[in-house]
């Protein structure tokens, strides 16, 4: 390993100190932002929070689009929808 690769963060490090800058910012507007990876998809899922209430303001993605998701990860698109059937 070169003496460089060394001293190069991991990219969990590099998401870890992204993640911290976020959270900061959004303390900043009177949010909290949660950043978990949900154990069935591995997916990351961004909760945005009012800090005062506790409230979920937005969650990203949605829960409608992470069963999309995994529908179409196990190949289970649906049919006859607009977004699907071709028309523009």
């Amino acid at each position: 390993m070169t003496p460089t690769a060394a001293k190069a963060p991991s990219d969990n490090v590099r998401l870890d100190k992204l993640a911290a800058r976020l959270e900061a910012a959004a303390r900043n507007v009177g949010h909290a932002l949660e950043f978990t990876v949900r154990d069935d998809s591995h997916r990351v899922v961004v909760t945005v929070k009012d800090v005062k209430t506790g409230e979920v303001i937005r969650q990203i993605p949605s829960e409608t689009l992470l069963r999309l998701a995994e529908n179409a990860d196990a190949g289970l698109l649906p049919t006859g929808s607009v977004m699907f059937d071709g028309r523009a």
